[in-house]
């Protein structure tokens, strides 16, 4: 059996609007009007704007709608009450509302209708304590979505939850992947939401001296670095245009321990539009300049057919150890870490400790 004929064409637009989130708006359309509905929104968890994508008719509408949501909390009683389950289906304004209920409601008779609008048909492409909500508009000319209908448009609603979780998952190991490749590099890296707040973390990552994560949020060690830091994640996670934004900058904090400073850049992930199929909105890599890096001990053992032993000696004097002090933790004496020192010369064909940890530094 093949794909329903109502709302192929949303089907087929989902995934791409998930993976290409400057599309949603596009895509939505699609959906919209494939699934006979006048506009769209694809929401996850709260309804702000970072986390609301919205289909190109309605773009004034829900401006608007934002406008005086953010003046009062009360202002949208569907907030409260629609919350649809993914295996609720798509419900309308009467599976919530009695029909007196919406004659007398604010949001319905002030907001909605004055602007041409007045009809839902919500449904949960996932669970948790964020769900992915489609939500469908209807214009209040075109009469409420019927049982028959939402039981009709319900049946494009697994091909939809499919593609949201796939989308989902593929834009989850994509962010991991750049957490993965700033570890290689020996740095430390962070996820942050939409709102600036950790996702994830690398294991490269060191907290305690110059950043700290409080509550969600990165914080300086000291006050008065907290202002480069802020704003580094501020744009970062800005919905608006890059060439709209001030240009972006590495936050320097210095560390109580007297180290040298952290190096912090925060980069935004995929499109500047917003994305609620995807978490993670920005990339912070974290680099500690006190840490001199230096190869693999398998690296150097192949590069230069070094013994364990003669590659652990590299590394503790390419790490900023002296040879005495790298001959105690390697439990040799220091005549003997000479010795080890002058074969290490000879196969790295260096002649000087100075050139040997030039050498490390090039192939870090």
């Amino acid at each position: 059996m093949g794909w329903p004929v109502l709302g192929s064409h949303a089907i087929d637009t989902f995934f791409v609007g998930a993976t290409t989130p400057g599309l949603w708006p596009d895509a939505l359309e699609t959906i919209a009007r494939d699934l006979r509905a006048d506009g769209a929104t694809l929401t996850n968890g709260t309804a702000i704007p970072s986390r609301v994508s919205i289909s190109t008719g309605i773009v004034s509408v829900v401006e608007e709608y934002f406008a005086l949501a953010a003046q009062s909390a009360q202002f949208d009683s569907r907030e409260d009450r629609v919350k649809p389950m993914p295996d609720d289906g798509f419900i309308g304004d009467f599976d919530t509302y009695t029909a007196e209920e919406i004659e007398r409601d604010p949001f319905y008779v002030e907001f909605l209708r004055p602007r041409g609008f007045g009809w839902h048909a919500a449904a949960a492409l996932t669970g948790g304590d964020s769900p992915l909500v489609l939500s469908l508009k209807r214009r209040w000319s075109a009469g409420p979505f019927q049982p028959g209908e939402l039981a009709q448009i319900s049946t494009v609603l697994p091909y939809l939850q499919a593609a949201a979780y796939a989308a989902q998952t593929a834009l989850s190991f994509r962010s991991h992947d750049h957490l993965d490749a700033l570890e290689a590099m020996g740095q430390g890296g962070i996820l942050l939401s939409r709102e600036g707040s950790a996702l994830a973390c690398n294991t490269a990552l060191v907290l305690g001296d110059g950043l700290n994560i409080a509550e969600g949020h990165l914080r300086a060690a000291y006050p008065s670095e907290q202002g480069a830091l802020d704003r580094a994640v501020a744009i970062a996670v800005s919905p608006r245009l890059p060439s709209e934004l001030p240009a972006p900058s590495p936050a320097i904090l210095h560390r109580p321990s007297g180290r040298r400073p952290l190096i912090v850049r925060i980069a935004r992930l995929f499109d500047v539009a917003p994305n609620p199929v995807a978490e993670a909105r920005a990339l912070v890599g974290v680099l500690d300049t006190a840490i001199v890096p230096i190869p693999t001990s398998r690296l150097l053992r192949e590069l230069f057919d070094l013994t364990p032993k003669e590659a652990e000696l590299v590394m503790l004097l390419g790490g900023g150890h002296t040879l005495a002090q790298a001959a105690e933790l390697s439990h040799i004496s220091l005549p003997h870490a000479r010795q080890r020192l002058k074969i290490v010369f000879h196969k790295t064909e260096t002649s000087r400790q100075s050139e040997l940890v030039t050498l490390l530094l090039r192939l870090a």
